[in-house]
């Protein structure tokens, strides 16, 4: 999660233009702080702030966290490349989430069940899903 957010980030996720939000500081609807390189920063707690005193949604801000992020990591690539050493205990290719591509493995258990179609682990004891998606819950 971010502390600050960009002027452009807030434009992407309020529907507005970067010089609305830049409005909005210069006016003092929007407290934001300076960079030394002269860019504007605003902080989440006045971006949320911001948001309730103008009936805006603050579960915006998680939404866009989640699709803003640089470069999804599935659960297969996180048992077996790098993150963490659990290569031992998943058979990802013999899973259907991974047969499939699928992007949110936790999805399917809430929906069929943990029916050992997919992870051997459930949701509840995985690493995976505690750092990507315990926080949708």
């Amino acid at each position: 999660m971010k502390d600050y957010f960009t002027t452009h980030d807030i434009a992407l996720m309020l529907n507005v233009t970067r010089v609305t939000v830049r409005n909005w500081i210069i006016k003092g609807r929007l407290a934001a702080t300076t960079t030394p390189g002269g860019h504007r920063r605003i902080s989440r707690k006045e971006l949320t702030r911001f948001m309730e005193k103008n009936n805006y949604s603050t579960a915006i801000i998680r939404e866009y966290e989640l699709t803003r992020r640089k470069r999804f990591v599935y659960c297969w690539e996180y048992h077996h490349k790098g993150f963490v050493n659990l290569a031992h205990r998943h058979r990802c290719e013999d899973c259907l989430v991974f047969q499939c591509r699928a992007q949110r493995c936790h999805i399917l258990n809430k929906e069929v069940g943990h029916k050992k179609v997919f992870c051997m682990d459930t949701c509840d004891k995985c690493g995976y899903y505690y750092k990507y998606f315990a926080e949708e819950g």
